[in-house]
């Protein structure tokens, strides 16, 4: 890689120094300790930026990765996105592991991190082969359904601040422009089974026609986690008004909101590329366009207009496979973008990148290469100096 590797130590001299001594001044908002999340709050107070970290990854991590990760947590996050999948945390019907699980939570406890779930309930891809496979029936779903939600939600309760409790669940809108179209699948082409929408049937709102899983997954975990844990409703392709389904997922929260089912957020997943020299949402934009900040700027306004919180919950820039140094440094002032885009949208409540390093970055022979701010040896990228660079910035100018 072409980037020059700087440690944490001497990014953060560098930049305070430079910011502080340009004009012979010192602003005493910006903080002693400079990790992101420390300048994100003196920019926002209470604002939450951080990472996924899956129990699943986090048992694949070689022997001193863990700690090395757990550090860059303690040093520049303040929220965590735990996975919890059923297919690692139950797969025998009645039988749960949440030993990683616990040592996440445990870990984001005692470093005051908070805590985010993802997810609760999906497709085929998030549901136990057990499940998928059992032919169960309508009522024994809807007793593993609730059975599901109560173990994960009643062990954690007081721990969890947001749970995505159903994942990915709309193709699109039909062509009346009302009923929404479900998926059936987590693929793009929708041919593999959504067990929990086959079997569980539909369920007539006031106006709108939802699966009856999606209303029942929403009211169980509002009746166990009652009002301590936020209910989030996660999505691809929904981060701008020119996304993919950017303003179908608008309408399903509102409509959400209107038939009273428990919901208080949406997730906006916004994972990107750098292609050609631009910046575009993959998957998302209907055509492969350069990222539209004024269409993002636009989703966030109407969610803010609505009173609907926004999370970003799985952001990442994907490079190729054999990257330039342009393509690191675009990376770089795309992240720092971003992240200035969204924490200055009252809307956007916490902000989660998917993942930590490049070297448990996610699917990275589909998904191209190199998405996260960290490379594959620890070090801090480009994309890691730019967003410290630009909450600097912010916190000069207040």
């Amino acid at each position: 890689m072409k980037y020059i590797k700087l440690s944490l130590v001497s990014i953060f001299i560098f930049i305070f120094v430079g910011l502080c001594s340009s004009k012979g001044q010192e602003n005493s908002s910006i903080p002693k300790s400079k990790g992101i999340s420390q300048l994100a709050t003196a920019v926002r107070p209470g604002w939450r930026i951080g990472s996924h970290f899956s129990a699943s990854n986090y048992g694949k991590t070689i022997e001193g990765d863990k700690e090395k990760t757990f550090e860059l947590f303690k040093t520049n996050y303040n929220i965590l996105t735990a996975g919890i999948y059923m297919p690692q945390l139950m797969r025998t019907k009645g039988v749960m592991n949440f030993d990683q699980t616990d040592e996440l939570v445990d870990f984001a406890q005692k470093n005051k991190i908070d805590v985010y779930f993802h997810p609760l309930i999906g497709g085929i891809q998030y549901t136990a082969p057990w499940v998928n496979n059992g032919n169960f029936t309508k009522e024994e779903l809807q007793v593993i359904m609730r059975d599901w939600i109560r173990s994960v939600m009643t062990r954690y309760k007081g721990k969890v601040k947001y749970v995505d409790v159903v994942n990915e669940a709309l193709s699109g809108m039909q062509p009346d422009g009302v009923q929404f179209k479900w998926n059936s699948g987590w693929k793009e082409d929708h041919t593999d089974k959504n067990v929990w929408l086959e079997t569980m049937g539909m369920y007539q709102g006031k106006k709108i026609l939802f699966p009856n899983y999606f209303v029942d997954a929403y009211r169980i975990a509002r009746e166990i986690c009652g009002s301590d844990c936020k209910l989030i409703y996660n999505e691809w392709g929904d981060a701008t008004t020119k996304s993919a389904k950017g303003l179908t997922v608008f309408k399903l929260m509102k409509a959400m909101k209107e038939e009273g089912i428990p919901v208080d957020g949406v997730g906006m997943q916004l994972h990107c590329a750098i292609q050609d020299g631009q910046f575009i949402e993959k998957p998302g934009m209907v055509k492969k366009q350069p990222f539209d900040f004024a269409a993002f700027d636009e989703m966030l306004a109407m969610y803010q207009n609505a009173g609907i919180d926004v999370h970003i919950t799985e952001f990442d820039i994907h490079l190729s496979q054999n990257p330039t140094e342009a393509d690191f440094e675009l990376q770089g002032r795309m992240y720092a973008e971003i992240v200035k885009h969204a924490i200055q949208s009252p809307a956007v409540k916490t902000f989660k990148s998917w993942g930590i390093c490049d070297k448990y970055s996610w699917q990275p022979e589909k998904y191209n290469a190199n998405p996260l701010i960290w490379d594959v040896n620890f070090m801090p990228k480009p994309a890691y100096k730019s967003q410290v660079e630009m909450l600097m910035s912010m916190l000069k100018a207040k």
